[in-house]
């Protein structure tokens, strides 16, 4: 791995801690919201950190990966209204937003996505 792929896991880094403080939001607002997927975003945090683990063989196709691994947290915050949250996670979905944008830039520097033609 080379010193260049660190911006990336360190951003990655965070989005899974982000993620793991919207599990802890999630645990407590269970009682008024009973339908929330409480696992979900562990899962999301654990696909976070499998991504950065999965560096060590490289960066191709990272960015693709990262683009799933992105689709999958906007549904997840999507189930509570995202920034307009009122389960108290709001503050924490736009700070994983901030650092999935930087690990998309970081991501686009190591593995540009091919151009559609």
């Amino acid at each position: 791995m080379t010193d260049g792929l660190q911006p990336l896991i360190q951003a990655l880094a965070r989005v899974g801690g982000a993620l793991g403080e919207v599990a802890t939001v999630w645990r407590r607002a269970a009682p008024e919201r009973p339908g929330l997927p409480l696992q979900l975003p562990l899962q999301l945090a654990d696909s976070a950190r499998r991504l950065a683990d999965s560096l060590r063989d490289g960066p191709a196709g990272v960015a693709g990966r990262l683009a799933a691994l992105e689709r999958e947290i906007t549904a997840a915050a999507a189930l509570t209204g995202g920034l307009d949250s009122r389960a108290g996670d709001a503050g924490l979905w736009a700070y994983a937003g901030i650092a999935l944008d930087q690990a998309r830039e970081y991501a686009e520097a190591v593995d540009p996505l091919p151009l559609a033609s």
